[in-house]
């Protein structure tokens, strides 16, 4: 093996800087933007539908021809500790149809026969397959957004709902 010389290892000095760099930059890009969310966020969510409130206005049209309206949204998140308990309250309420159901099993990269025969006799395998259950972010979101429609009085704090005014410019 041949000693690099003293131009290539300062190539990879000055490489590897450049790497470090770059990472460094984009954790900055990253952290300023979620800063940047945040303050969109509280503009659409808080700051505008305020000052429309406080103006009496539901809708407005700038100078520009731009338009700047208000809705109600929701947003919705089962709390990883209210699972259970939520998904009791959809069962027993008869919406128990939005929870997706899966079960897993992890085999190693030379048990796929097993993994064939599984889906015919998993407890019969001497298995303990993982019991997983979920509600979509999306569905749940048009779950809670419906009840509420109807005027439905559901847990909110089960599925981590809250509803929002939020402004919209377009």
């Amino acid at each position: 093996m041949s000693i690099p010389s003293n131009d290539s290892i300062k190539q990879i000095a000055d490489l590897a800087q450049r790497q470090l760099d770059l990472l460094q930059k984009i954790e900055q890009v990253e952290a300023d933007l979620k800063l940047l969310n945040e303050d969109l966020r509280v503009v659409s969510e808080v700051d505008l539908p305020t000052a429309m409130f406080e103006a009496g206005v539901s809708s407005f049209t700038l100078d520009n021809g731009m338009k700047v309206s208000t809705k109600e949204d929701v947003y919705a998140s089962i709390p990883k500790d209210k699972e259970s308990t939520a998904f009791a309250w959809l069962n027993t309420n008869g919406f128990g149809g939005i929870i997706k159901h899966v079960v897993s099993a992890s085999f190693g990269k030379e048990e796929d026969a097993r993994a064939k025969e599984l889906i015919a006799a998993a407890q019969s395998l001497g298995l303990n397959p993982e019991d997983k259950r979920s509600v979509h972010s999306a569905t749940l979101k048009a779950f809670v957004k419906e009840q509420l429609a109807q005027g439905k009085n559901i847990p909110l704090e089960l599925f981590g709902a809250y509803q929002v005014t939020k402004a919209t410019v377009k």
